[in-house]
């Protein structure tokens, strides 16, 4: 590469590195906001399964003895 485009392509580069950046940036919130929706709905699940056991004292006893296993 000849000296004189040697600047041009290190500024190239740069401006490279910086679309990737933030492109890496974008993509780790989107997993992050996907991760976090995914957390509620289990949650959701799991409450709404567990609220089913509470209302029933032997049902609520023998799910606490499922999880110890």
């Amino acid at each position: 590469m000849p000296l004189e485009e040697l600047e041009e392509h290190i500024n190239q580069r740069q401006v490279e590195k910086e679309r990737l950046q933030d492109e890496i940036e974008a993509l780790a919130t989107i997993q992050s906001v996907n991760v976090d929706r995914q957390t509620i709905e289990d949650y959701k699940e799991l409450k709404s399964e567990t609220d089913k056991y509470l209302e029933d004292p032997k049902k609520f006893l023998k799910l606490l003895r499922t999880f110890k296993k």
